[in-house]
C-alpha cells in the first residue's frame, strides 16, 4: 500500500497506541494472515506485537504497516476482492498520518492484530 496524498510526519515516533483497520489476505492454516500486500510471504501472528520489515519499498515516508482510522475505509479498500478481510488492530511506533483512498491512514512501526471475539452461541 502507498498513501496517496497529503501525508506528514510524525516528529518523533509515538510509542502511544492507535486502534484501527487493516485489509489482510485470510489463510487459514497455522492461525496466521498475511498483509494485503505480500510482503515477501511474511504472515503475521495474532495477539502478538509484529514489527515492520524492510522490504526495500522506496517511499519518502519510509517502512510501516498502513492502519485505516475506520472499518468502512478499510472497507472500500477491499471492495471486489473475496479473499480479502478487514480486521481490527493496534498501532504503535506511528511515523506517518495520510490519506489512502481519500481516508485516514496511519504508518506505524508496529501492528497487532486483535483476536476476533467470541460470539455467543445461544440455543
Amino acid at each position: 500500500m502507498c498513501l496517496s496524498s497529503g501525508w506528514k510526519f510524525v516528529k518523533k515516533p509515538k510509542k502511544d497506541v492507535i486502534f484501527g483497520w487493516k485489509v489482510f489476505h485470510k489463510y487459514t492454516w497455522n492461525n496466521t494472515i498475511f498483509p494485503q500486500i505480500a510482503n515477501k510471504g511474511k504472515s503475521y501472528k495474532i495477539g502478538i506485537w509484529n514489527k515492520a520489515a524492510n522490504n526495500n519499498q522506496r517511499h519518502d515516508y519510509g517502512i510501516g504497516f498502513h492502519i485505516f482510522k475506520t472499518k468502512k475505509a478499510a472497507s472500500n479498500w477491499k471492495i471486489g476482492v473475496s479473499t480479502l478481510v478487514v480486521r481490527k488492530v493496534k498501532g504503535r511506533g506511528l511515523t506517518v498520518i495520510g490519506s489512502q483512498i481519500g481516508k485516514i491512514c496511519y504508518v506505524c512501526q508496529e501492528m497487532m492484530i486483535l483476536p476476533e471475539k467470541k460470539r455467543k452461541v445461544t440455543v
